[in-house]
């Protein structure tokens, strides 16, 4: 796990730009998560989606325009400063 530290000094909202991580059980079962330790909505938001348009247009998949052209990932961002400066768990797939 990576952990972000108390007192990073940046002065813009801490944003993780990422795919959602990828796990198995020992099932078998697929399951997708969170690649970071928060709740959407609650305590994290999704600040941009994938560009889905191939042009140098932009579209995320809901046919909205939260994205911008050519990006591959999904940014995850906290609410505040003081959020970014107490931390939060990064979970990678491995």
């Amino acid at each position: 796990m990576i952990r972000y530290l108390k007192g990073a000094a940046h002065a813009a909202p801490f944003v993780c730009a990422a795919s959602l991580a990828l796990a198995s059980d020992p099932a078998g079962e697929f399951m997708i998560d969170l690649p970071i330790a928060c709740t959407l909505g609650e305590d994290c938001y999704i600040q941009q989606f994938v560009d889905r348009d191939p042009s140098d247009e932009v579209m995320d998949f809901t046919c909205g325009s939260l994205s911008y052209d050519t990006h591959k990932g999904t940014d995850f961002a906290l609410p505040t400063l003081r959020d970014m400066a107490d931390g939060v768990d990064v979970l990678a797939a491995a």
